[in-house]
């Protein structure tokens, strides 16, 4: 929120530092030079090096938790939903071309949380982000998402693209989804409720699945990224 500008904290200091994801960790040597790169100077008083070293090795250590916690990266722990790391391996810059057959998804809330609009090529199964309405961190209590600028986004997809299913979550955004319902038709706007929990199991294993088979990919929007990131089971 700082770095966006929508909070001002002068007392602030972040730094930070950290073995680099591509550096090699397949040998006792690789593993020490990683801890040095992520500890600098502070690893005189950081602990064992060589005691850490066999940490790493050894066959219960939780290797994602120990490069988290030791090496500073950012990685998918066992409560995270997706690896941010893979969905930032995903990215592709491309726009859409007009008039791509797509569906859409759209989630969110009108005053507390985010709202996102995204579309979806059913071709390449590549994902761009139409727009997300996030709360600012300095929004007082009045502040709403606004729904105006919502619609449209949505008119101006369904104008550009040729837009096959359109999923929305009814919470917050019922009276607009029956509009446009009614606008573009039941067949094509359909109400996806999200609080179902076998259907979302579902959905969220198969986009997890995606990702792993590399079957997916994004246009890198940094919002998307920190809603996935932050994801959690």
């Amino acid at each position: 929120a700082i770095d966006r500008g929508e909070v001002d904290d002068p007392r602030l200091f972040f730094f930070s530092r950290h073995a680099p994801l591509e550096m090699p960790l397949d040998t006792p040597d690789q593993v020490r030079e990683a801890l040095l790169v992520a500890s600098g100077a502070n690893a005189e008083w950081s602990g064992d090096i060589d005691a850490l070293v066999g940490r790493y090795f050894e066959p219960k250590t939780d290797q994602s938790y120990f490069r988290r916690v030791w090496l500073n990266q950012w990685l998918a722990g066992a409560g995270k939903a997706f690896d941010p790391v893979l969905w930032r391996a995903l990215t592709k810059k491309r726009k859409l071309p007009k008039r791509a057959r797509v569906t859409l998804g759209l989630d969110g809330s009108r005053r507390r949380d985010s709202t996102a609009l995204v579309a979806t090529t059913l071709r390449s199964r590549h994902q761009v982000v139409l727009g997300i309405w996030q709360r600012p961190g300095n929004a007082g209590d009045d502040w709403e998402i606004p729904a105006e600028e919502v619609d449209q986004t949505v008119t101006a997809a369904f104008d550009q693209l040729n837009v096959v299913l359109f999923y929305a979550d009814p919470p917050y955004w019922d009276e607009w989804i029956s509009a446009w319902a009614g606008r573009y038709g039941t067949e094509r706007v359909k109400k996806w409720w999200t609080n179902r929990d076998k259907p979302m199991a579902y959905a969220l294993a198969g986009y997890r699945d995606a990702m792993l088979a590399h079957s997916i990919s994004h246009d890198g929007d940094e919002l998307m990224a920190e809603h996935i990131a932050t994801a959690h089971k």
